[in-house]
């Protein structure tokens, strides 16, 4: 919700297979502005990573330890990024906390 709040679509969520220590956003060829939005979004210094598995118009968003935007434990969510054509600018101040299907994430 902390992306959807913002004008981004709403993905899929899921836990990391393992403890992932740093916040990241990959994105597929010719995305990484997009992907820099979503890094700006949440608040967070996310590594920026080009990944050949996210489809076009996509972002995968691997959030780590590092990440203190809200109480979030490792979460993966790939979320559709807006249209950059249409899209208004995300609102200021939006810190509603991440969660799955309702369910708050906590570290």
């Amino acid at each position: 919700q902390a992306l959807t709040g913002k004008g981004f679509g709403a993905g899929e969520t899921a836990n990391a297979s393992a403890r992932v220590g740093k916040t990241s956003v990959h994105y597929p060829s010719g995305a990484q502005d997009a992907a820099q939005s979503v890094a700006d979004a949440l608040g967070s210094p996310a590594a920026l990573q080009q990944d050949t598995s996210v489809q076009s118009g996509h972002v995968l968003v691997v959030v780590g330890n590092d990440y203190s935007g809200s109480t979030a434990s490792q979460m993966v969510q790939r979320a559709a990024v807006p249209d950059s054509s249409t899209a208004a600018a995300p609102p200021a101040g939006d810190d509603k906390p991440i969660t799955a299907d309702g369910i708050t994430c906590v570290n």
